[in-house]
């Protein structure tokens, strides 16, 4: 079965999280308080939009489907690249935690500084009960970044969403192409505009 393609003109309608009453702080506080050891990884949160958000607990099928993606990931990755998986990257107000990210270069690149969204090539969130906020406040987070290509690993309709051409102006930043890859298909993984591999959907699903 052949992907749908489909353009985008607006962001895509959801219930998106409200971050209007969650208590507001910079990157700098935030990155203090982990030099400080008041924030730890065991406290599950990410900073979004200047604003501490707790992070969604991982049933089982999200965690097969990150070990998926991890096994068939890594062997495919051309050099120059690397994958990561739940760690930050910097984008202006806030730190996002994705499930993974393909980041240029090595990890000793940045031994000195955060991984920013001008390093990234690919971004990837594995979506189940996540699916509203990974389809709104997370896609118009990465649009606004300039993040070329985000993909949603949508387990409840077996499907790989794929967020294209990142657009800013007026309203909230979004993609403008959307490209759906059902599970009998092959998801082309794209870094710099060159496909490095098509990896089976049926292979990164629960």
């Amino acid at each position: 079965m052949v992907q749908q393609t489909f353009t985008l003109t607006a962001p895509a309608a959801s219930k998106e999280v409200s971050l209007d009453d969650l208590f507001p702080i910079s990157v700098e506080r935030y990155e203090a308080m982990i030099r400080a050891g008041t924030i730890t990884e065991d406290d599950d949160i990410e900073l979004i939009h200047g604003k501490l958000v707790k992070k969604m607990g991982k049933n089982q099928a999200h965690i097969i489907v990150s070990e998926l993606l991890l096994q068939s990931m890594q062997v495919r990755l051309p050099p120059g690249w690397f994958l990561s998986t739940e760690n930050p990257i910097l984008t202006g107000d806030s730190l996002p935690e994705p499930d993974a990210r393909v980041t240029r270069g090595s990890p000793r690149d940045y031994a000195g500084r955060r991984v920013t969204a001008a390093d990234i090539g690919l971004v990837i969130e594995v979506s189940d009960s996540t699916l509203d906020a990974d389809r709104g406040v997370k896609l118009s987070l990465y649009a606004g970044a300039g993040i070329p290509i985000y993909w949603i690993i949508n387990i409840p309709d077996r499907q790989i969403e794929v967020y294209t051409q990142p657009q800013r102006g007026e309203g909230a930043p979004f993609y403008a192409s959307l490209a759906v890859y059902p599970a009998d298909s092959a998801v082309p993984l794209m870094l710099d505009g060159v496909e490095a591999a098509a990896l089976p959907v049926a292979d990164l699903l629960p």
